[in-house]
């Protein structure tokens, strides 16, 4: 071979070498990007889920026109609530329905994708799906205790023209406050299955003063507790349904199951625990409807985790349940042997976590009502009594109220020593009072009643 061609052949060598090397040296570029099918599919299978759901009023009953079932996109699953229409643009849920995404972003396209609602059929107006445009308002939720919730609610504006939601009626709010034990109306929709909702009614009563939720103790408190209406699936966002087609409250959420464990396990039901359900109060809810706002002292008051423990501890605590009992039982003691008027003291027992039933001898009756049966000169007078032995515990009733126990079962008997001869000449004598194997309490000088 001649050099030209060498040369030719060794430059060619090196070009290719040169080319391989920079080659190697360049990384890769990765296509992050989801592959647009893969989208395109779970989006479909979305959509084809959300054409099956339907709402439908329970058979036998005439349903508010403004209830509504509310379906919310949830990681790729399917969330039920209920919503309430308050005009022909607006719908009410519970904020504790929105996924925390939607609730804090306020995100327009997000709601429009995920949130969904549908309205069953009414009067003329049929069977609607509506889906989400905005939110126009929602309650923060701090914490995971509902009953620290000022209020759970949350406004949807609804992608629809109002004329195209005549025929429906809306619920107005109400200012009215919900009084303890006051009986009210829950409208709801229950998800029966992952298709259809259905429409049902239950009663509440309002409990205050509770261990749940000593925080609501008058009827401006802004979250109630309600007994009797059992929370289902689909039920968040609920209304409370008062006369007039005014709405009294919105469901947030159930008692949680750590509470209601703690409660069956305690041994202080007195009876078995009922369905315990946390409303946003409808004197408090802010609203984008109405141009009334709350006005009572009471739906501003503090709501801290520090105040819920506190009450919940001075619940424990408290000799105020037993007073009504503690009245029963001295005038049961002073019923028996009628020379003295007795008063009754309640000593805990640590060890039982029990109150017991001390009488106390306070003063002595008209003496010439009872003289003549024990003798003026008698220097020494013993008698008993044969009473129950009254034990007193605290307890929960159905709605985590606390209410006293009296444990009677049990008798003893107590004895009496007094000098009648002191009593008839001085007005005073000395008492001695014990109970069988037991030392004798001294009540020295005690006199006659005023």
């Amino acid at each position: 071979m001649n050099p030209l061609a060498q040369r030719l052949s060794l430059t060619c060598v090196l070009l290719a070498l040169a080319a391989a090397t920079v080659g190697c040296g360049k990384e890769a570029k990765v296509n992050e990007r989801k592959p647009v099918r893969e989208i395109e599919a779970v989006e479909s299978e979305m959509e084809a889920e959300l054409q099956k759901q339907s709402v439908v009023c329970d058979n036998g009953l005439s349903c508010p026109g403004s209830i509504a079932k509310v379906v919310i996109v949830d990681k790729n699953k399917l969330k039920f609530c209920t919503g309430v229409l308050v005009n022909g643009v607006t719908l009410a849920t519970s904020s504790s329905c929105l996924t925390e995404g939607i609730r804090i972003s306020g995100d327009a396209a997000r709601c429009a994708k995920d949130v969904h609602v549908f309205l069953p059929r009414f009067g003329l107006s049929a069977p609607q799906r509506v889906k989400c445009r905005g939110i126009v308002f929602s309650s923060p939720l701090v914490g995971k205790e509902p009953s620290l919730w000022r209020h759970d609610i949350a406004y949807i504006d609804l992608d629809v023209k109002a004329e195209d939601m005549r025929g429906r009626r809306y619920a107005r709010l109400s200012r009215e406050g919900i009084e303890d034990r006051k009986f009210l109306t829950l409208w709801k929709v229950d998800a029966d299955n992952s298709d259809v909702g259905v429409i049902r009614r239950d009663e509440c009563q309002a409990v205050s003063k509770s261990y749940v939720n000593p925080l609501s103790d008058t009827s401006f408190s802004p979250v109630v507790s309600m007994v009797g209406c059992e929370y289902k699936n689909g039920n968040t966002g609920g209304m409370l349904l008062g006369t007039g087609q005014k709405w009294r409250g919105l469901l947030s959420q159930p008692l949680p199951s750590e509470m209601v464990k703690f409660l069956n396990e305690s041994g202080r039901l007195v009876e078995p625990l009922a369905p315990i359900v946390h409303f946003s109060n409808g004197a408090c809810l802010p609203s984008v409807v109405e141009s009334d706002s709350p006005s009572e002292r009471d739906c501003s008051k503090e709501l801290t985790e520090t105040q819920l423990n506190r009450r919940r501890a001075d619940i424990l605590n408290t000799k105020a349940p037993f007073e009504a009992a503690r009245q029963q039982i001295i005038e049961e003691f002073n019923k028996t042997r009628t020379y003295f008027k007795w008063d009754v003291e309640l000593i805990k027992d640590e060890a039982q976590n029990v109150y017991n039933a001390v009488p106390s001898p306070v003063c002595m009756n008209p003496i010439e009502d009872w003289i003549g049966r024990v003798g003026r000169r008698e220097t020494k007078y013993v008698y008993s009594m044969n009473v129950p032995n009254w034990s007193l515990s605290l307890g929960f009733d159905r709605g985590s109220r606390l209410v006293s126990r009296i444990d009677d079962s049990e008798r003893q008997k107590i004895f009496v020593q007094f000098s009648p001869k002191q009593a008839a000449s001085t007005e005073r004598t000395y008492i001695y009072v014990w109970n069988q194997n037991e030392n004798a309490r001294i009540f020295n000088d005690i006199g006659v009643c005023p």
